[in-house]
């Protein structure tokens, strides 16, 4: 008589797991992609660009800067740097543009400052991952 056959698709912790380290790279790098692509509407609205109407003087510095900030990281050249200063700039946005208009940022339209200065300060703790122009260049030796 034959052993019967087992017939469970359910997927190993030891494949499961290891389907995750390897996804980690790739996944890292499409979330700093889209995270620039959602971004980079905010500054480019802000020249005036996308319907958007320009804000002038200062801001148009702001915006130029952010612009410049989000492609390093979304290439993850410098990209802790970058996020780092993004972080501090969206902080600064939240505490000093939206909350003086009141606690709510719902209302205050601080959610997506308060947000994004989070997606970055996490960005510039874990760093840009194995796929960056930053791992590129630590591995040919150059310092970071």
């Amino acid at each position: 008589m034959s052993q019967p056959v087992e017939t469970t698709t359910a997927v190993s912790p030891t494949s499961t797991r290891e389907f995750l380290v390897r996804a980690q790279p790739w996944t890292l790098l499409a979330f700093r992609c889209a995270v620039a692509v959602l971004f980079v509407l905010h500054p480019l609205t802000a020249l005036g660009l996308l319907g958007g109407e320009s804000w002038g003087g200062f801001m148009v510095a702001v915006s130029v800067v952010e612009i410049v900030l989000i492609v390093l990281v979304a290439v993850g050249f410098h990209a802790r740097a970058a996020a780092f200063l993004l972080s501090g700039m969206m902080a600064f946005a939240f505490f000093f543009i939206h909350l003086p208009n009141g606690w709510n940022w719902l209302d205050n339209g601080g959610e997506p400052p308060a947000l994004y200065s989070w997606v970055f300060l996490l960005l510039f703790v874990i760093g840009p991952g194995p796929i960056s122009l930053d791992r590129r260049r630590l591995d040919r030796g150059d310092v970071i």
